[in-house]
């Protein structure tokens, strides 16, 4: 399947709403490879200087931690505390049908 080319604004701003969906639920910290897999892209270079250009905007905070002590340091992303405008808590509705719970639903 053909993945849509997106330019590197709209990439950021994907980039950017996708740290805002997880904020919301109060799951703050993700790598590179998480964001880029949740956005149904290959974690690679290019991702990762998209991810830097948004730290040098202060659009997103970084930290670097050691995952493996003395082996590599995994980098995190967030989005800037400061940047962050009131995220209403979704509610979550349950459809049911014939009296059975047949999903749910995001209310923003």
């Amino acid at each position: 399947m053909a993945k849509k080319s997106l330019s590197r604004d709209e990439r950021k701003r994907q980039i950017i709403h996708t740290l805002a969906l997880w904020w919301a639920r109060d799951e703050h910290w993700r790598t590179s490879t998480q964001l880029a897999r949740a956005l149904g892209l290959e974690p690679s270079s290019h991702f990762n200087t998209i991810l830097q250009e948004l730290v040098a905007e202060e659009s997103i905070v970084e930290i670097a931690q050691d995952a493996v002590p003395g082996k590599f340091l995994t980098r995190y992303f967030m989005l800037n505390p400061d940047n962050v405008t009131d995220f209403q808590r979704r509610r979550v509705i349950k459809i049911k049908k014939g009296g059975k719970i047949a999903g749910q639903m995001e209310l923003f």
